[in-house]
């Protein structure tokens, strides 16, 4: 399923295409606010990088099996997301999720693990992972020129003023998912 302005009324950054194959509105930046509304840090690169537009924006809850999570979604338009045959894949995706709540992993065999920032990255083909602070940040490109350019580029989220690019990230947390139990 595509999405299109016969489906949704006019949304001010597009579609968000979910990947259950149903579209929502997508919620305007500003109304993104890291710590407050959601609970943790979010990075992206601000409303456009190489010649990507920011597109949209989707946020999960945690009701979904991919966690809680926020992604932004960079050339996609006029991009026609769809599955399979269908469409295209999007340019450039920036998604944050806090540490304990990854649904992949990372780190094996194929990654190469360096520091970048004064955070933890591993970068495997046009894929990059941050560890910074008690978040993941995933980038995924269509090649890796534009997963490199957006890391560097790469800033914290804040609708509350001061926001830029630091020289450094945090460095990851020591963030311990799985506490011992009372029982225990």
């Amino acid at each position: 399923m595509a999405c299109d302005d016969t489906e949704i009324p006019p949304r001010p950054y597009g579609c968000v295409h979910v990947r259950t194959g149903t579209c929502v509105p997508s919620k305007d930046v500003t109304e993104v606010d890291d710590e407050t509304e959601i609970g943790y840090p979010v990075y992206w690169v601000g409303g456009e990088i190489n010649g990507l537009e920011f597109s949209s924006l989707e946020s999960t809850d945690g009701s979904t099996p991919r966690g809680r999570s926020v992604t932004f979604d960079y050339g996609a338009e006029p991009c026609d997301v769809g599955f399979g045959d269908e469409g295209c894949s999007i340019p450039l995706t920036i998604t944050t999720m806090p540490y304990c709540e990854v649904p992949f992993r990372y780190g094996g065999e194929g990654w190469r693990k360096s520091e970048f920032r004064g955070a933890k990255r591993y970068d495997y083909s046009s894929q990059i992972i941050l560890e910074t602070g008690s978040v993941v940040v995933q980038i995924q490109a269509t090649n890796r020129a534009n997963s490199g350019l957006a890391a560097e580029a790469l800033f914290r989220l804040s609708t509350s003023g001061g926001t830029r690019l630091e020289d450094l990230l945090p460095p990851p947390e020591q963030v311990d998912c799985f506490p011992p139990s009372a029982a225990d």
